[in-house]
Formats: C-alpha cells, sequence, structure tokens
C-alpha cells in the first residue's frame, strides 16, 4: 500500500503553510468537495441490475494478475486502480479494449514482466468499456511528493526518526481513508457515465463491473457493500494477505488503532531492508508479490527495536552517504547471523529463480 522512497528521509516542514492551514489541509477540504459536488449532481434515473466484483490482488508483479484474462471476458465495464491517472490514459485503454491500439504501443515494458502489462494484454481487443474512479492527476496530493522523495536535511537522531516516520504514516493514512471516501463516491456516477456514452450497456438483463483495487483497500470493498444498488462480491488471490510494516501501520492509523514506536520503527526499517535487498528481486518481476513480501515482513521481524536503533544510530552518526554503506554493513553482517533467515533463504531464492546475493 506504501510506495517505497529512497532511503532518506525529510525533515524539512511536514507541509507548507498557507494562511494558517497546511496545503495538507486545504487539499483534504478541496476534495471532500468535490465528493460533495458529484453526489449532488448524481442522476436519479435507475441503474440495470449491476452485479459489481471488486479484484483485489497485489499489483506488483505479471504474476500477481493471475485470473484477470478470465474475468475481463466476463464483464461489460472495468475500472482500473489508477491514482492520479490522465485522460490520454484513460483514451489509451479505451483504444486497447476495441482493438486499435496494441499493447506495446501503451507500455514500454515488456507485459510478460509486468502487472500492467498483462493487465493490457488481458484487455486487448475485449470491447469491455473502460471506466475510472480515482483521483485525476489534476488534483495531486501536495503531500505525494515529499513522500516519494523524503530527501532533505539529514535526521540527527532516532527519535526525530522515528517521530518523522510516525507523522509521515499517518498523513499517508489520512489521505488513503479520504482517497477511499472519493472512490466509493465515484462508483455510481461512474457506471452513469458510460451508460450514457454505451447506451447499449442499458440492453444488458444484468450489468457485469469488475473494479481492480489492491487487497490493502479493503474498507473501499466493505463500504461498497452498503450500497444497495449493486450485487457485490468480492475476489481475492490469495487467501490469505500478509502485509508488511508499512502497510500494516498505514491501516491501524486508517481504522483508528493504536500504533507503537516498535511497529513504526519496523516500517521504517523495512524502507531500507526493501533498497538494499529485494527491490532488483521485485522489479524483475518473474514471481508472485506475495511470498516474497512475506519474507520481508519475516526478515524484518528477526529485528528487535533494539537492534533497529543500533542500525540507524550507526549510520545517523556517519552522514547519509558514509551511513548507508555503514548501515548495509552492519545489515548484512547480523542478517547471515539470524537461524530464522537462513532457514528461509532456499524459499526466497526458489521464488525468485536466483541465488540470493547481498
Amino acid at each position: 500500500m506504501t510506495k517505497r522512497g529512497e532511503a532518506s528521509y525529510d525533515t524539512s516542514p511536514p507541509e507548507k503553510e498557507i494562511q494558517g492551514q497546511s496545503s495538507f489541509d486545504l487539499w483534504l477540504r478541496s476534495l471532500q468537495k468535490r465528493i460533495e459536488q458529484v453526489l449532488k449532481k448524481e442522476d436519479k434515473e435507475p441503474l440495470p441490475p449491476t452485479e459489481i466484483t471488486v479484484f483485489s490482488p497485489m499489483h506488483g508483479t505479471a504474476k500477481d494478475a493471475r485470473g484477470l484474462y478470465s474475468l475481463v471476458f466476463k464483464n461489460d465495464i472495468i475500472i482500473p486502480e489508477a491514482l492520479y491517472w490522465k485522460r490520454d490514459q484513460l483514451f489509451g485503454l479505451q483504444m486497447v479494449s476495441d482493438g486499435f491500439m496494441a499493447p506495446s504501443s501503451k507500455s514500454s515494458r515488456t507485459p510478460t514482466f509486468d502487472f500492467t502489462g498483462v493487465f493490457l494484454d488481458a484487455l486487448q481487443g475485449s470491447r469491455v468499456k473502460i471506466g475510472v474512479i480515482d483521483i485525476p492527476y489534476k488534483h495531486k496530493n501536495p503531500l505525494e511528493s515529499k513522500r516519494e522523495k523524503r530527501q532533505s536535511l539529514p535526521i540527527t537522531t532516532f527519535s526525530q526518526l522515528i517521530a518523522k516516520e510516525r507523522h509521515t504514516l499517518e498523513q499517508y493514512a489520512r489521505f488513503q481513508k479520504d482517497r477511499e471516501e472519493y472512490l466509493i463516491s465515484r462508483v455510481d456516477p461512474c457506471i452513469r457515465t458510460l451508460l450514457r456514452h454505451y447506451p447499449e450497456l442499458k440492453k444488458k438483463d444484468t450489468l457485469k463491473v469488475l473494479i481492480q483495487i489492491g487487497p490493502a483497500h479493503s474498507g473501499f470493498y466493505f463500504d461498497l457493500l452498503k450500497n444497495k444498488d449493486f450485487q457485490t462480491k468480492r475476489i481475492l488471490t490469495d487467501s490469505l494477505t500478509i502485509f508488511d510494516h508499512n502497510s500494516e501501520a498505514t491501516r491501524r492509523f486508517m481504522f483508528g488503532m493504536p500504533v507503537s514506536d516498535e511497529l513504526v520503527a519496523h516500517a521504517a526499517f523495512e524502507v531500507y531492508f526493501y533498497d538494499f535487498i529485494l527491490h532488483d528481486f521485485l522489479t524483475k518481476g518473474i514471481h508472485s508479490s506475495r511470498p516474497i513480501y512475506t519474507l520481508l515482513r519475516l526478515w524484518a521481524s528477526l529485528f528487535s527495536f533494539a537492534e533497529i536503533k543500533d542500525l540507524f544510530d550507526a549510520m545517523l552518526a556517519s552522514g547519509e552517504k558514509e551511513g548507508n554503506q555503514i548501515f548495509r554493513d552492519h545489515l548484512r553482517k547480523r542478517l547471515w547471523q539470524k537461524k530464522k533467515f537462513v532457514e528461509t533463504l532456499p524459499i526466497f531464492e526458489k521464488e525468485t529463480g536466483e541465488k540470493f546475493v547481498f
């Protein structure tokens, strides 16, 4: 659910103050206003019987997209998760679906190794209609650039790092919670818009809609169940979803649950762990995300709060460039001392098809 950034932290003010209000608060109020406008403009004409399938796979690699090929042809409308979408991207997806554009023309990545590539390949020539309910690019959250870059003045103490990470997670959780509210508000208007553009859809005995969204957005699914105009079901590609510490902390903030400093420390630790160990393997896309993230969670859990503090203290005392290398060296040494890591390493190598090198 959280996007990984570089292994550095932003210590600048969390957000720019504008006339006594943060840019994030102004953005949030603007988003809420758009939700209200959408609801006021809602068409009152009854919808045809509508079945919605919420498809919630991990969406990092090609294997995560298994099941898309059969699902595409069972539905009349597809609504993919598309945060900060642009109009030309929406048009391009419909062109692929209508058979007027090849997937390779829409994505520079190799379809075999990429979730988006598989989605485009499944979409090719299907003739399904493409809808969008996510926040468009022109309304991008002003905190996103800071969360992604995490670059500014160096943090000097572990307690500062924990405080900053907690703030980052809280703000991101707040954004995701309001984003889900926006998504829910857009489902009905999106379907009605497509019915106006494609009146042949009104002739369907049952209109079938597929919404693809990540498993971390379980709140979206349960909120959608409350809308009695739709028959809603969910498909999970895995019977058990194991979230990393970043996602767990974010979800706990979203649901108003307590978040300990230990969990925040593990969330910060995982950012470095991911960058130093797993990033190359995940971006190769030759495996599904779930077992790799399961191992990430397990391996990060092998380190106690005190050990994580020691690693960060050593790094912070040496400056960013040298500190990263010191962190990596200490991490490598301690990781190989963990019995559980050595025992589970063969699983990692089997899933990735490559020898572990760190």
